[in-house]
């Protein structure tokens, strides 16, 4: 982990080092805030909280900017941080700039190490939930988008490259070992999915605290209100407890079998 971190560091220095193109530039800004977790984590939820902050302003989009620094393309990551069409609105006081991408989660360690020699001071946001569940939430929502007509084995036998995708994507925990290896475990905050469900109003809180802004009962009333409504949103949003229990090792049978296909007898 220090080694990363000593790397992160070299780096931060060989880009923004004197005499270097990219110290010139009139400003490096990033995102204050990177939100990430696979789909289904409440990641997009999180955002929209966030975003009814009177201290935190939000990207617009998925603007995914960050990918393009692995790319070398800093440029480009900058100039669409700096510019005030990205974010959702402008507000006063100063604001903390949150970009959220659900793929953020499961970068690579070289860009996790561009991202902190870059930007070293911005928080991390992992948002987690049981794999099953998440995973079993992801084929059904998934589903419901395509208007799937058949079952869940025969999506998941109908559309594998989703399905590996998601299986990649959602080993969040070991995409939290290359995060913490290199941010400190100050700039990290993992939250749960099912503390989300169960206590919305204490997740949120416990990430305002980490961000060191107001909690939710400091903030004015007229202020509380968009917050408490996105926290009442996701009371209602539990996990479906119709999942078999063999539901993981199905998927990863059906993945299998389609990697290696049953020869088919003369």
């Amino acid at each position: 982990m220090k080694d990363a971190a000593d790397e992160a560091k070299k780096m931060r220095q060989t880009i923004t080092g004197e005499n270097n193109f990219y110290s010139t530039l009139p400003e490096l800004r990033g995102p204050d805030i990177i939100v990430g977790g696979p789909p289904r984590t409440a990641s997009t939820w999180l955002r929209g909280v966030l975003g009814k902050h009177p201290n935190v302003t939000v990207a617009k989009n998925e603007i995914n900017s960050l990918h393009s620094i692995e790319c070398g393309d800093l440029v480009s990551t900058l100039t669409i941080y700096s510019n005030q069409n990205t974010w959702k609105n402008t507000k006063s006081p100063p604001q903390l700039y949150c970009d959220k991408s659900p793929s953020y989660a499961s970068m690579s360690e070289n860009n996790i190490m561009m991202i902190h020699a870059l930007f070293p001071n911005t928080k991390i946001i992992l948002c987690k939930r049981n794999e099953s569940d998440r995973l079993w939430s992801a084929i059904h929502h998934r589903m419901r988008q395509v208007n799937f007509i058949g079952n869940w084995i025969e999506f998941c036998t109908s559309d594998p490259y989703f399905i590996k995708t998601q299986l990649i994507d959602g080993h969040i925990d070991s995409h939290i070992v290359r995060w913490t290896s290199i941010f400190s475990n100050n700039n990290i905050i993992i939250i749960e999915y099912n503390d989300i469900c169960n206590s919305p109003i204490s997740s949120v809180n416990f990430v305002l605290n980490r961000l060191d802004i107001a909690s939710i009962d400091e903030l004015p009333k007229s202020q509380q209100t968009g917050i408490l409504r996105r926290t009442q949103e996701q009371e209602v949003k539990k996990t479906p407890h119709d999942r078999p229990l063999n539901f993981i090792d199905v998927v990863h049978s059906i993945v299998e079998s389609i990697k290696h296909p049953t020869p088919t007898p003369h």
